[in-house]
């Protein structure tokens, strides 16, 4: 199955199908195509990348920079390293550079056609002699050629190279003013309009740059879905790469879009060119989480592949990636190990307050009270809620129309029990309210220490447990209890007792 040249599958170094082993960092800058690139500076040993794609054939670009000098201008120093490119754990490429270059290098450039319709895995192990702190690896994006006719994901962004039919049939259908380069279109004809359907977020635009400074710079104007237009420049500059990104838009909901593009100038000025079209399908954003907007006043220094041989891209301008952004990344480096240092012991505070809290709240014995579980109420055990007081009758009759109050006795393994409970669990069981028998007493002889005998007053003992149905099928648990008076002398003791008869 033959490959499709004029598509490809966009990767930027962002996406998460990229697995990075080593010292990688993100770094936000207008280097990268979407805004970002990642950081390798060179560490003692190897590090390395890996992903796994279907399609024909992968390559990836990358920029190699070395720290600035007090001019500002890029220092050249030898610095040596090599990339080793596998696929499916054959070697394919292997470079060794011995110098900077501030381009766009191409790595695991392979011209071997791989099978189509399977799982492929690319991996990448950069090997440096010895470690260099100035020195800085930047990845930028990967570009996978799909095969004829294979399915793209959702997920997946896209560029569309001029040569592609979809692009064709835009060219075909403006009719006018627009010239086929081969490998670009280019239009000098003032009003030549562009129109281009998609499904993504947001789209870039790759042109080709001007070789002829006899021309003057020029503008042209896009919308999209009809909104209101924006104006992007076309300049002559020496340092432009070979295709400068001439505007991104800013990010749209995903759907279907259209873009609309008018040349303003005139066959005096600047030409509009096309070279490729990316069409972003995955929104991205800053460090803050806010979606980023595109660039539409002038030409950028992101370049594109050919399609044949891959040329070096921009030069970087030292500005974008210094020293001091360096410096910036290894502090913020140390303040997340902080931060992730005490947000884990935070955590683990935590955990540990919760458990003893809820080992002293868990109660040694509980038990619903749902009458379904245990209709009969002399198994209920009550959770041991300390007492706030007997519930006067006068309160009982407030209570809600929809309660209802039943008598049950008390069970006698209840683990917990008031004073007035003690002396209930020693003596025979009797119905709720009713009054015990008085003993006979023995006033005469019956507190002395002889006999140890103990003295019950006339007053009785009446203890009520009652269970309350709330409305819901909720239940209240309240007892009741009167204080009889009763004493218990200990045996030795010859006092006379605290209560006699008059």
């Amino acid at each position: 199955m033959s490959s499709n040249s004029n598509r490809a599958i966009f990767l930027d170094d962002n996406d998460p199908s990229i697995r990075y082993d080593g010292p990688w960092s993100l770094l936000e800058t207008s280097v990268g195509i979407l805004g970002t690139v990642h950081e390798l500076i060179a560490p003692s040993g190897t590090a390395g990348l890996s992903l796994n794609f279907t399609g024909t054939s992968i390559i990836a670009y990358a920029l190699t920079v070395h720290g600035n000098d007090t001019a500002g201008t890029v220092v050249s120093h030898p610095v040596q390293y090599t990339a080793n490119c596998l696929v499916d754990g054959s070697s394919v490429s292997t470079m060794s550079l011995s110098e900077v270059s501030a381009f766009s290098t191409p790595l695991c450039n392979s011209t071997r056609i791989l099978a189509a319709g399977i799982i492929h895995t690319l991996e990448i192990i950069f090997a440096f002699p010895s470690p260099n702190p100035d020195f800085g690896f930047y990845l930028d994006y990967l570009l996978v050629t799909p095969a004829q006719n294979q399915a793209l994901y959702p997920q997946e962004n896209i560029i569309f190279y001029a040569g592609d039919p979809v692009v064709q049939t835009s060219f075909q259908e403006a009719n006018v003013g627009w010239t086929n380069r081969g490998t670009w279109y280019e239009t000098s004809v003032p009003g030549s309009q562009f129109t281009f359907q998609f499904t993504g977020v947001a789209i870039l635009w790759y042109g080709k740059s001007s070789t002829n400074p006899q021309l003057s710079n020029s503008t042209a104007t896009y919308t999209m879905d009809g909104g209101d237009p924006f104006t992007f420049s076309m300049v002559y500059n020496t340092h432009l790469p070979s295709q400068p990104s001439l505007f991104r838009t800013q990010q749209y909901p995903y759907g279907n879009h259209t873009l609309h593009v008018v040349y303003q100038g005139n066959n005096g000025s600047i030409p509009l060119t096309l070279y490729g079209l990316i069409v972003q399908r995955v929104a991205t954003t800053d460090a803050a989480g806010v979606p980023q907007t595109g660039t539409t006043s002038t030409s950028t220094d992101t370049t594109l592949p050919t399609l044949s041989t891959p040329v070096l891209g921009p030069a970087m301008s030292s500005s974008l990636i210094s020293q001091s952004h360096r410096e910036g990344v290894g502090a913020a480096r140390l303040g997340g190990i902080l931060g992730g240092v005490i947000g884990l012991l935070l955590i683990v505070a935590v955990v540990v307050y919760f458990l003893v809290f809820r080992r002293r709240r868990i109660p040694a014995r509980r038990v619903s009270l749902a009458p379904s579980d245990h209709p009969n109420t002399e198994e209920l055990v009550p959770d041991p809620f300390p007492y706030s007081g007997a519930q006067t009758s006068a309160e009982r009759a407030k209570t809600n129309a929809n309660e209802t109050t039943q008598i049950i006795p008390v069970p006698y393994d209840m683990e917990e029990l008031s004073r007035a409970a003690l002396l209930a669990r020693s003596s025979p069981s009797y119905p709720p309210g009713a009054r015990a028998p008085q003993p006979q007493m023995d006033y005469d002889g019956g507190l002395g220490e002889h006999n140890g005998s103990t003295g019950i007053s006339n007053q009785s003992v009446v203890y009520e447990h009652s269970l309350t149905t709330m409305p819901g099928g909720h239940y209240s648990l309240s007892v009741r209890e009167e204080d009889s008076g009763i004493r218990v002398l200990q045996s030795g003791n010859n006092l006379p007792p605290l209560y006699t008869r008059n």
